[in-house]
């Protein structure tokens, strides 16, 4: 515990990474008491740009950021000298906590903090490597993860879904475990969601007012299985003629799916809108939202679809379970079934009165158990070792 009258120093240690990792990190910082908890993010910068703008925004605001080059492959040499560094680095600072986020930055994190003496280290895995790897692989991430959660005073679990796999494949035990669900502010999103807000975006996308948009904000990678998505698009197009498909984000398997959307027919259906720093304002032009996703830990953007008023349809996984009620938010499919994720975008689509009962009975869920001001109420009770 920080003395009576000191703000509590916590290191956040984070592997550069996109998505919903990111945003978690950048809510603490942008939510937490500055008067009571002193913030120092510790994060890897990739060549590509990664958390650079983020590590500046930061820095602008007055929050100290440390660079600490890492690998989110294996790499022993590179995690040594990484491993090294923040070693050096939570010796010379004495944090009260370290707070390691992720899969690399949670093993090096972890490591270094103990080696260095640190007296209270939680760990967020945000998704396990096990859960989505595959193979030999996968009993090894296990094996390790079994290894390393003793090192942690606390594990947090962004969603009971991922604290029951916690304990399923013992990778913790239930003294040690918190549950501190990811949060949005439902209010923020439902005013960037007014009619108003809806014509103009859909003015700026070229809808036309008949057009029924069908929408996916993700990173366009294999985790996302936005194959699926284009697939289903295709049975759904055929049904619908008003359905237009719009896939915004960025990533390496943008090509290949655009020369999916081509063979299956559905290229004049589909647009990819590309990296949009905007994203938050583009479902006001959405009828529904879809998440094909393969894996996940609690997907950021379902809430914010939800507090949006949209009707969600989502992979039957951990995460997108918790956030919809299926058949009464949204509807959970079977991601390879996809005439039934087909043909439950339709009937959203033709039904405009469920659509909207659906939309409002999301936005109160996320109004009620999934706010940005609890998430942070916790984290702080966290840091002040109440939980």
């Amino acid at each position: 515990m920080a003395e009576a009258g000191r703000r509590i120093r916590v290191a956040c240690v984070l592997e550069a990474t996109e998505g919903g990792t990111r945003r978690h990190l950048l809510d603490l910082f942008d939510g937490l008491d500055p008067e009571r908890f002193e913030l120092t993010a510790v994060v890897s910068i990739r060549p590509d740009g990664g958390f650079a703008a983020d590590a500046e925004g930061l820095r602008s605001r007055g929050i100290r950021v440390e660079i600490v080059p890492m690998r989110r492959r294996p790499a022993p040499l590179a995690d040594a000298v990484a491993l090294f560094r923040l070693w050096r680095l939570f010796r010379r600072e004495r944090f009260d906590i370290v707070h390691a986020h992720g899969s690399k930055g949670g093993l090096l994190g972890r490591l270094a903090a103990r080696l260095a003496g640190v007296r209270r280290v939680y760990h967020t895995p945000h998704v396990y490597p096990f859960q989505w790897s595959a193979g030999p692989a996968r009993g090894v991430f296990l094996a390790v993860e079994r290894c390393l959660w003793r090192l942690s005073d606390r594990v947090i679990a962004v969603g009971p879904g991922q604290a029951g796999a916690a304990l399923r494949f013992r990778v913790a035990r239930k003294e040690r475990l918190v549950t501190i669900p990811n949060g949005v502010d439902a209010a923020r999103f439902a005013r960037l969601a007014t009619p108003e807000a809806r014509a103009s975006v859909r003015g700026e996308l070229a809808l036309a007012d008949s057009d029924l948009a069908v929408g996916m904000v993700a990173r366009l990678s294999p985790q996302k299985g936005c194959g699926h998505f284009l697939r289903a698009a295709r049975l759904a197009a055929a049904q619908e003629p008003r359905a237009r498909f719009l896939l915004i984000g960025s990533g390496p398997l943008e090509h290949h799916l655009r020369m999916t959307a081509e063979d299956l027919g559905i290229a004049d259906r589909v647009r990819f809108l590309g990296h949009r720093p905007d994203a938050e304002r583009l479902y006001a032009a959405l009828d529904i939202f879809v998440l094909s996703s393969l894996w996940e830990g609690l997907p950021y953007v379902v809430l914010e679809a939800q507090a949006s008023g949209l009707p969600v349809i989502a992979s039957r996984i951990p995460g997108c379970e918790e956030l919809i009620t299926d058949g009464q938010t949204g509807f959970l499919v079977n991601l390879q079934d996809e005439a039934q994720i087909a043909a439950r975008m339709v009937h959203l689509l033709q039904d405009p009165e469920r659509r909207a009962r659906m939309g409002l009975a999301a936005r109160a869920r996320v109004e009620k158990d999934f706010r940005l001001d609890r998430f942070l109420q916790l984290h702080a009770s966290l840091y002040a070792g109440e939980l």
